[in-house]
């Protein structure tokens, strides 16, 4: 036992090490010093504020931080910080003291060089990059000592409603990011504060809710929001943070029903100068279980890595067992865990007895969280093993998404994953939803979200409802008299949520005619509906300005969200042009805002960094970045090291000693 003991320790010793040269991405205020690096000064960001208007599926928001130079230099700086995945940006302004900037929208480079050339000039100038989906760069030349930052950021969503039930999120913060960075990106080694300290920095939000039609319900599972209902239809919401903290260390989640479960397909029109937008939301029916259910085979895939310790992984085991639940012995499943390297529960498929299922329990149960998080290596391992029956195979991946290397993992499913489907579910506070989102599109299935272990079991009853039957299959949009084009998106996958299908296209000549939703329900039977343009125009009329950008970033999403297009310059090229043509953010259109006035200074600039909170629910001691606050060097390439050969060794031994367990 002694030796043993001394084994673990220096197991122990070999991962911390490893933990603390991964770098992580947060949100944060970087000052750049040329001169004098080893300097440093105060940028505190002073607050956060979001003001929100929802008004029937469309939400616009308008997100203001403000930051003060309290130093005696002047500053250059640059900002990360988080937003929706579906957020189409779409206009941003900064206003230093009593000048306000407005950005236009230039192609990648040429907004860099412009950027540039503002700084040799001693001018003040913004610079907003996209460097993920929901992960925006903001880079500030020449604020002098005593100024005021104001960042103001625009953008538009799409709320889609599931389970009646619409939900509107509000990203305040991003955990780690593991992996080596994106190829053609610039990223930073962010500071977390302590485990369980404040941030600083105060966070408040407003939203007015005017949905159309009677609200049931309206709460936010995430934060004790204040609700006060105006109306039948209407609904203010506020928060400024509370006695525990200002609430910026996970996502913030709104939820609102309608009365008597009052989705309703409708259309919405927008005619612009140039071009014509429309919306198309189509309630799909009801779900219809078939009666003979084949068996299914379901391989499990399970992020064990250092950030899901504590919290994330305790609420992975809790969703384990409520899906464990729900399998039937005629069914089959495997599990494999992955970190730094991954272990498989079998070297093939089991059938689904209690017996298997307990020993699955058990080997999850066993993990404590650490290392790395090679999701990549274990999608490719999990899809080459072999399938348990001749029936339908279901990948089921849990993580938080920490990684930075999202398109390859979308590829690797998209090249590799057959004619399974893939259900991606997202455990944590603050979770990658970029990644959980992609997984699931590329894998033409549904994502999921689980923030707290209370979620798990309704989260499970959801997914074992839509494996049994799809809602809606081959789906088809036809038009009837009107003259409608490139609709968004361009293929429509099987629907398994009891979600409304939302389209976006453009139009052409008279608003008439109809456009026509049909397909296969999960019990073979025929359906169709139709929407009537004059109607539309009746109803709401045509003046929804917002409905250009939105059609525009799903056109995005579209050709790169999902892909890696560092070689495809064609589709750079057509993501560039639209991000120009329409003033949208993309990842080669960026803004650019130059002042007109130079303002010279003597003195260099100083370095500072601002530290973001952690994760709720995410130990510091699961962080790489728990010791950064003291400024210690984060790995350049943002990888966490395998663990050393005393290391490895101890892993197998441990390995050994578990019974009914094999190592990959």
């Amino acid at each position: 036992m002694k030796a043993l003991f001394f084994l673990l320790t220096a197991s122990s010793a070999a991962f911390s090490s490893a933990f603390a040269d991964e770098t992580s991405l947060l949100p944060y205020f970087q000052v750049n010093n040329s001169a004098d690096e080893s300097s440093s000064a105060l940028l505190p960001l002073e607050s956060t504020h979001a003001e929100v208007a929802i008004a029937g599926p469309l939400a616009q928001v308008t997100l203001t931080q403000t930051f003060t130079n309290e130093g005696s230099q002047p500053l250059d700086a640059t900002y990360l910080f988080p937003a929706s995945t579906g957020a189409a940006v779409h206009g941003m302004t900064m206003t230093i003291g009593n000048r306000t900037i407005v950005a236009e929208i230039q192609e990648k480079e040429e907004a860099k060089k412009t950027f540039a050339k503002a700084q040799s000039e001693s001018k003040s100038a913004a610079l907003l990059e996209q460097h993920r989906p929901n992960l925006f760069q903001m880079s500030v030349a020449r604020i002098l000592p005593g100024d005021e930052i104001e960042v103001k950021l625009h953008y538009s969503e799409l709320l889609k409603p599931e389970d009646n039930v619409y939900q509107f999120v509000f990203p305040t913060t991003f955990g780690p990011r593991y992996g080596n960075p994106t190829a053609g990106t610039t990223t930073v080694a962010n500071p977390f504060l302590a485990e369980g300290e404040q941030s600083a920095t105060s966070f408040s939000l407003n939203l007015a809710l005017s949905s159309g039609l009677p609200l049931q319900s309206v709460e936010s599972p995430s934060h004790d929001i204040d609700i006060n209902y105006t109306s039948k239809q209407s609904a203010d919401l506020a928060w400024q943070g509370s006695s525990r903290g200002p609430g910026n260390d996970r996502d913030l989640i709104i939820n609102y029903r309608l009365a008597d479960q009052a989705i309703e397909s409708g259309l919405l029109l927008h005619e612009g100068e140039d071009e014509n937008f429309l919306q198309l939301t189509i309630q799909p029916p009801a779900r219809v279980t078939p009666d003979h259910i084949p068996p299914r085979d379901y391989l499990f895939v399970i992020d064990v890595s250092g950030s899901m310790s504590g919290f994330p992984l305790d609420t992975t085991k809790e969703l384990f067992r409520n899906l464990c639940a729900g399998l039937r012995p005629e069914d089959s499943f495997n599990m494999l865990l992955f970190a730094g390297d991954s272990r498989i529960l079998s070297t093939k498929a089991v059938s689904a007895t209690k017996e298997h299922v307990a020993d699955a329990i058990a080997f999850l149960n066993a993990q404590g969280g650490r290392g790395g998080t090679e999701l990549v290596s274990a999608l490719r391992k999990a899809i080459a093993l072999p399938q348990g029956r001749d029936g339908s195979r279901s990948l089921v991946v849990i993580t938080d998404g920490y990684i930075n290397f999202e398109a390859d993992a979308f590829q690797t499913v998209r090249d590799n994953l057959g004619r399974a489907n893939l259900f991606a579910f997202g455990i944590g506070s603050s979770v990658n939803r970029h990644l959980i989102e992609g997984l699931a599109a590329v894998g033409e299935g549904e994502p999921f979200v689980v923030t707290k272990p209370s979620e798990a079991a309704p989260v499970s009853e959801r997914f074992l409802e839509y494996i049994t039957a799809p809602v809606l299959t081959n789906i088809k949009v036809t038009t009837n008299d009107c003259e409608v084009s490139e609709l968004e998106p361009t293929q429509i996958r099987d629907l398994f949520a009891n979600r409304p299908l939302s389209l976006t296209a453009k139009w052409t000549g008279e608003p008439s005619g109809s456009i026509t939703v049909s397909g296969l329900t999960g019990g073979g039977q025929s359906w169709s509906d139709s929407l009537d343009l004059a109607e539309a125009v009746t109803a709401t009329g045509t003046s929804h300005p917002s409905l250009r950008p939105l059609w525009a970033r799903g056109r995005v999403r579209h050709l790169a969200d999902y892909a890696k297009l560092s070689e495809d310059r064609d589709t750079i090229a057509q993501v560039a042009n639209l991000g120009l043509k329409y003033s949208l953010l993309t990842p080669w259109s960026s803004f650019v805002a130059v002042d007109t006035v130079s303002r010279p200074t003597e003195l260099n600039p100083k370095l500072a960094q601002q530290p973001n909170a952690l994760p709720k629910g995410v130990p510091a001691s699961a962080m790489p970045g728990s010791q950064v606050t003291t400024h210690q060097p984060l790995a350049k390439n943002g990888s966490v090291p395998e663990p050393g050969p005393v290391a490895l060794l101890i892993v197998t031994l441990l390995t050994i000693f578990l019974p009914r367990r094999r190592q990959s």
